[in-house]
């Protein structure tokens, strides 16, 4: 149902790279990005933030409700 789910697997810096032209060249209404780590993931919640991309970041790191409280936000 018009899903795309292009995958790339680099190291380092060429992630975040990578991650910036795909969001500049990708049509798209909402992605779902998986991160390694709980840190991994509240940074490139910054990083998606700083560039003025709606962003949200649920991990283990939050309890059941504030992943449910979070999610809801965007909605």
């Amino acid at each position: 149902h018009g899903i795309a789910a292009p995958l790339c697997k680099l190291e380092g810096v060429a992630k975040n790279r990578k991650l910036s032209e795909l969001l500049d060249t990708l049509e798209f209404n909402e992605a779902v990005i998986f991160v390694k780590s709980v840190a991994r993931c509240i940074d490139l919640d910054k990083l998606l933030a700083s560039c003025n991309f709606l962003s949200i970041s649920i991990h283990s790191g939050l309890q059941q409700e504030e992943r449910y409280v979070t999610s809801h936000q965007v909605l």
